[in-house]
């Protein structure tokens, strides 16, 4: 609810900009599937408490919609799945913000995006094209090629390494190897191939680029990693001469965390037992 209040905010600010963002999309997809859940558990709810009030083998029960409560159970956790995914993925954007070095998937993806569309085209195009002839050649003998959705997922299956080659030349000897074999040279030692040559380059773009900007941007761990090195500094500091003798941005970052003032050098060098007594 929090954060749905946030991204509310944000978006009434930014207007269309708000849009402009993958993850705001992903957040809003998220926050109306938890509406959506939300729904269907009261609806349930319902539906149990009626439940309840009906006695065993009466009238009542026959009557029952037993089917349609048990499919709103099923709906429950396939949002539920849903959710998971989506929020597990939400997460990637706030590690992004603590560290630079994390946009290494986000960033290949973003910047490989142009490229891989039109492979993806391509790649699709063809394996839809070996669907259907799969399909006619057969679906009428094989139930892994009897519709096109189910020849789409099996040979998805023969790009993973998981086939049988034995069915299909048991059924045409001389169609099954041209198919075939066409089918793993073309889509898989040929496009896939295309396809991770792309991303490959890209993630070493990108890997370069991140590398450099991680030396300069401030972000969270980084501050974080210099705040610990401050705070190991000054509890193993032996006197107020190590003290004096670190840089200036980091005295004034331990004024600040400190919430004090106690390495002022004229305040040091003038006096330095106020400051010990701080310090103990």
């Amino acid at each position: 609810g929090v954060l749905m209040c946030i991204d509310m905010y944000k978006m009434l600010r930014l207007r269309a900009a708000y849009f402009q963002s993958g993850w705001h999309l992903i957040s809003w997809i998220n926050y109306a599937a938890f509406i959506l859940q939300l729904v269907v558990v009261i609806e349930n709810g319902v539906l149990e408490r009626e439940l309840d009030q009906i006695q065993p083998l009466s009238t009542q029960a026959e009557t029952f919609p037993w089917h349609y409560l048990s499919s709103r159970e099923d709906t429950t956790f396939f949002i539920n799945a849903f959710n998971a995914l989506l929020s597990w993925l939400r997460l990637l954007n706030y590690i992004e913000a603590i560290s630079p070095g994390t946009r290494q998937l986000t960033g290949t993806i973003a910047q490989s995006s142009t490229e891989l569309s039109t492979l993806m085209l391509l790649f699709f195009i063809v394996y839809g094209g070996y669907s259907i002839a799969f399909t006619l050649a057969f679906g009428r003998q094989l139930r892994e090629f009897s519709e096109i959705t189910v020849s789409l997922m099996t040979l998805f299956q023969v790009i993973l390494g998981d086939f049988n080659y034995s069915d299909l030349h048991r059924v045409n000897r001389v169609l099954a190897p041209l198919i075939f074999v066409s089918f793993v040279v073309l889509m898989f030692f040929i496009m896939l191939n295309m396809i991770l040559a792309v991303v490959m380059k890209t993630y070493d773009e990108v890997h370069t680029s991140l590398r450099g900007l991680a030396k300069n941007e401030v972000t969270g761990m980084s501050l974080l990693k210099q705040r610990t090195r401050e705070f190991i500094h000054l509890v193993t500091a032996q006197d107020l001469s190590e003290l004096r003798a670190q840089p200036a941005h980091t005295k004034t970052a331990l004024e600040l965390a400190m919430g004090m003032e106690i390495f002022d050098r004229d305040f040091l060098v003038a006096d330095p037992r106020p400051s010990l007594a701080l310090l103990l």
